[in-house]
This record gives structure tokens, C-alpha cells and sequence, in this order.
């Protein structure tokens, strides 16, 4: 082989090196980004929820079920594009993917009649499905995939302690903002929620229901409180920031006057500090 061919080859061999340099850094690239925006998007999408009055309502689910389906096929995109991605499952999923499945399971024609339904014109109707109601059990179902969703998206993207740190910073100061606002709200206005929409029953900052608003506090009550006694805490100057966001929001199930909604605030504080 002369001198020019095998440096030519030299070179060759350079530029193959290069381009599967810059491929490998473009999908690591890509990874990177993907995964950003997946866990930004989960983020938001959390935060938003309680906003959309409780989240439970249809249109509410459904806005929630695009974002997850979007966050969804992002990471599908980011694991067929750039050929690397995360993948998270637990005893939960698995747990949630069990009753999903039993729902979906409820709603497939049997080939025999489990039930003989009495018609009102007289005469039986044979019925082969589980459930009675196969409109309810379509939605328990799609609240089931809605909530396996999130839960996937979640754990895939809060993969480290500093962004489960942000999330816990998050998920206690957006408490806190609803329940400073359900407070404005409860002293100056005797009814509407958030001074625009009526509600059957009592209600509280954007929850037509204030027993579910306190149901949330006494989620993010436990977390808060796990904050505040965790060593180290203090060293960094974040004890004051969380304190006040537990104490806006016990003040807020106490103006919410739910009695489910105060015992169940009053249990973390005697079972988180044991």
C-alpha cells in the first residue's frame, strides 16, 4: 500500500470517527432535551390540576389527558430519535395496571349471559358484560389510565434529588398560593368559587367542594412536615419557607371548616414526627 492510499484511509477512518462523534452527541443531546421536557411538563400539568377546580370534571380530565399523551409521545419520540430514554416501573404501576385492566375487563362482551335483565315492556334481556353500567366503567377506566399515566411520567422524569427536591418546593408552594387565594376568597365573598362561579355546596378557592380542598392539604401537609424535620434542613435556609407554607395551609382547612377535612390535616402532625 503507498504512502497516499493509507493516508487516505487514515483520513477516511478520521471522518467516520467524526460523524459517529457528532451522532452519538446529537442523541445524547437529544435525551438530555427530551427528558427536561418531560419532567417540566409533568411538573406543570401537576401544579395546573388543582387550578382546574379539583380536576374532576370533563373537561378538566380531558385538558390533563391530552398533556399526559403529549408527555407520552414525546418520550416515545426521544427514545426512537436520539435512541436513549428512561423506563420506570413499580409495585404501583403494576398495582394500577391490575385495576385498569379489571375495568377494561368489565366492559368485553362474555360469549355466555351473565344476567337476565327485566325489560319495562315486559320480556328479559340477556346481558353478557360484568358491569351494569358500562358508561361509568368506561370513565373509572379512563381515570384509571389518566392516573397510571402521570404516575409513569413521574417517576420516569423526577429521577434525581434535586428534581424531586423542585417538585417538593413546588407541589408546597403552589398549596400554599391556594390556600392563601381559598382564604381571600372565603372572607370576601360569601359564595362564588374564585368570585365567578356558584356552587351547590360549600366551596373553598377553586374547589367546589371544600372537603376535597382539604383532602389536598392533608396530602401536601405530610410532605411539608418530612420537609421541616429532615437533617440538614436547617443549613440551608429552607425551614422558614416551608413552615409558613404548612402553617398558610392548616390556617386554610380551618377557614374551610370541613370536620373530615381537620382530623384528616391533624393526623400527620402526631403519625409524620414518630
Amino acid at each position: 500500500m503507498t504512502s497516499a492510499a493509507r493516508h487516505e484511509e487514515l483520513a477516511f477512518v478520521e471522518r467516520a470517527a467524526l460523524a459517529d462523534g457528532e451522532r452519538v452527541g446529537f442523541r445524547s443531546l437529544g435525551a438530555r432535551v427530551g427528558d427536561r421536557m418531560i419532567f417540566g411538563g409533568v411538573l406543570a400539568l401537576v401544579l395546573l390540576a388543582p387550578w382546574l377546580y379539583g380536576s374532576d370534571h370533563a373537561g378538566a380530565l380531558l385538558l390533563l389527558g391530552w398533556g399526559a399523551a403529549a408527555l407520552l409521545l414525546l418520550w416515545l419520540a426521544t427514545l426512537a430519535l436520539a435512541g436513549a430514554g428512561r423506563w420506570a416501573w413499580s409495585g404501583g404501576h403494576t398495582w394500577i395496571a391490575l385495576f385498569f385492566g379489571l375495568a377494561v375487563f368489565q366492559l368485553l362482551p362474555l360469549p355466555l349471559s351473565v344476567e337476565r335483565v327485566p325489560l319495562p315492556e315486559g320480556g328479559m334481556l340477556s346481558w353478557n358484560r360484568l358491569t351494569r353500567d358500562p358508561a361509568a366503567t368506561a370513565a373509572a377506566a379512563a381515570k384509571l389510565a389518566l392516573v397510571l399515566a402521570f404516575f409513569f411520567l413521574m417517576t420516569l422524569s423526577a429521577n434525581s434529588p434535586a428534581r424531586v427536591r423542585a417538585l417538593e418546593r413546588a407541589l408546597l408552594g403552589n398549596g400554599a398560593v391556594l390556600a392563601l387565594l381559598g382564604m381571600v376568597n372565603a372572607l370576601s365573598s360569601a359564595g362564588p368559587i374564585l368570585w365567578a362561579f356558584s356552587s351547590d355546596s360549600p366551596s373553598f378557592g377553586p374547589y367546589a367542594n371544600r372537603a376535597h380542598f382539604s383532602t389536598l392539604v392533608a396530602m401536601l401537609l405530610p410532605l411539608g412536615l418530612a420537609r421541616v424535620l429532615s437533617e440538614g434542613i436547617g443549613r440551608r435556609g429552607e425551614r422558614l419557607p416551608f413552615v409558613l407554607a404548612i402553617a398558610m395551609m392548616a390556617a386554610a382547612v380551618g377557614a374551610a371548616a370541613s370536620r373530615a377535612g381537620l382530623a384528616l390535616t391533624l393526623m400527620p402532625c402526631f403519625a409524620v414526627p414518630l
